[in-house]
């Protein structure tokens, strides 16, 4: 998928997303969300103890093939 895919899939979200909303998009968990973030694989925005994610960052993440792992079934 490219950037332009994964715009139009989050059309309907805010430009700037709350680490709950990460969580929510990208189907994982708490602790892996925060550990992306904090490794710089996500690129964030710190507000006190409030973590932002700019859409655009999550994106950027998504659309770097070298952040895609496939498992294949045995």
């Amino acid at each position: 998928m490219n950037h332009r895919d994964y715009y139009s899939i989050f059309k309907n979200e805010p430009d700037v997303l709350t680490m709950p909303d990460v969580i929510r998009l990208l189907r994982i968990g708490r602790n892996s969300a925060y550990a992306l973030v904090n490794e710089g694989r996500i690129g964030s925005i710190r507000q006190g103890k409030k973590i932002l994610v700019p859409k655009t960052c999550l994106v950027e993440f998504l659309s770097d093939e070298g952040n895609h792992h496939i498992r294949r079934r045995r």
